[in-house]
């Protein structure tokens, strides 16, 4: 039951909207910006009708690498936070100040969006025709990030492993 009210929660929502509209904004531009993926190299190679600088096309392609990545795993991991925080309300503090699953899973998150918002700053930077589309995603993410730091505002310093408290004797 606690995913089902994760799902609908309005953060999970935007999340899914966000990973969403980043699968359409590729789709939507496969005539302009080519992504060829090499499985043994195991590199995204990105270019963008014309743009030939090499430096560049690096500069998009590694930048498209960390979009790719983290646009399913940003809701993914907001959804389990959500779920998490639930379930950790009903339990009370069974893990006594052990780290919590969901400030963990809102952490990743939190990366994810920071990661994300420096490669859509990468493509708002080079391709400038795509500046207004890219503009949208780059707002909805400090949206996610605002709302995910008011629901989890110890995400930011979560530690994992935990650090060891010196013994006191």
């Amino acid at each position: 039951m606690n995913y089902q009210q994760a799902k609908r929660h309005p953060l999970s929502v935007a999340a899914e909207r966000y990973k969403k509209n980043v699968s359409k904004w590729f789709g939507e531009r496969k005539e302009r910006l080519k992504e060829d993926y090499n499985p043994k190299s195991k590199t995204l190679t990105i270019r963008y009708a014309g743009i030939e600088d090499p430096k560049i096309i690096r500069q998009l392609s590694d930048a498209g690498e960390v979009i790719r990545w983290y646009e399913i795993q940003i809701a993914v991991k907001i959804k389990r936070a959500l779920a998490s925080q639930l379930e950790e309300k009903e339990e009370g503090d069974f893990l006594g100040g052990f780290p919590k699953d969901s400030t963990g899973s809102a952490s990743v998150a939190l990366k994810g969006i920071e990661k994300s918002l420096g490669a859509w700053n990468i493509f708002y930077r080079h391709l400038k025709t795509e500046r207004n589309t890219i503009a949208s995603l780059i707002t909805l993410l400090f949206l996610l990030r605002a709302e995910l730091l008011k629901n989890f505002p110890e995400a930011p310093d979560f530690l994992w492993p935990p650090e060891e408290k010196p013994k006191t004797e």
